[in-house]
């Protein structure tokens, strides 16, 4: 999802970084405007970890005027390569603590709000692929004060009492045939979403599979891509 020539007004900012985490360091990627702050988006990367597709997914962002930040899961090392098939990708994110990268996302919302790069009270969480189960848990801790959650095909659960009721705005971007975030399951979250009086977008694209927004993967879908883009923007502006 590279950069498209003469696409969003702001100059960029980025680099990598290193966020303080309790007695250690963790790394992410931050893209921003040069003016800061602005409204924040903190992201949790798919399977893979940070890869070009998640820099440069942060990087159009930030020439809309947002704050990315997306921490990496892989940290402490056993990241997967690029060039493995999503199933073993999943595999080496499934073998991570899950409550360790809760609190590692926790640790970069902290660092974007002290940093001066995010509007501390305009930060949202974006959860991509498997990383959304974390964005979902840190969304629905209420003292993390997040404006609102996006998940693009992250997995859901579907049992009885798993899914955390979430009073927050909700937008999901989901693939009609990914069989690894089934839709149906989207569709059941944005009922929960709704019942706890909020406002939930689901948006599901007939044709798409997982990780349809990645263009460095045979299964990107460039339609499908441009149009989740712009109702990710529209969301972002109505409630960031």
């Amino acid at each position: 999802m590279a950069v498209k020539k003469g696409e969003g007004k702001f100059e960029v900012v980025y680099s990598r970084v290193t966020i303080p985490r309790w007695g250690e360091d963790i790394t992410g990627w931050l893209t921003r405007p040069q003016r800061r702050p602005a409204p924040g988006l903190l992201i949790a990367p798919h399977a893979w970890g940070i890869t070009g597709f998640v820099e440069s997914f942060c990087h159009r962002l930030s020439r809309q005027g947002y704050s990315c930040l997306a921490v990496e899961p892989f940290s402490r090392g056993g990241k997967p390569h690029r060039s493995v098939v999503p199933e073993t990708a999943r595999q080496s994110f499934r073998g991570l603590p899950h409550s360790r990268y809760v609190l590692d996302l926790r640790a970069g919302l902290d660092f974007m709000r002290r940093s001066g790069d995010a509007v501390p009270d305009r930060v949202a969480a974006l959860g991509i692929g498997d990383g959304g189960r974390a964005a979902l848990d840190l969304a629905a801790e209420r003292d993390a004060a997040l404006r609102a959650l996006v998940l693009a095909y992250s997995p859901l659960p579907t049992g009885e009492g798993e899914v955390k009721p979430l009073a927050l705005p909700f937008l999901g971007l989901y693939g009609a045939r990914d069989g690894a975030a089934p839709a149906d399951a989207a569709r059941a979250f944005a009922g929960v979403v709704a019942r706890a009086g909020a406002r939930p977008q689901l948006y599901v694209y007939p044709n798409a599979g997982h990780d349809f927004l990645d263009d460095e993967r045979d299964s990107f879908d460039p339609g499908a891509a441009d149009d989740a883009q712009a109702k990710l923007l529209d969301f972002l502006g109505a409630n960031l």
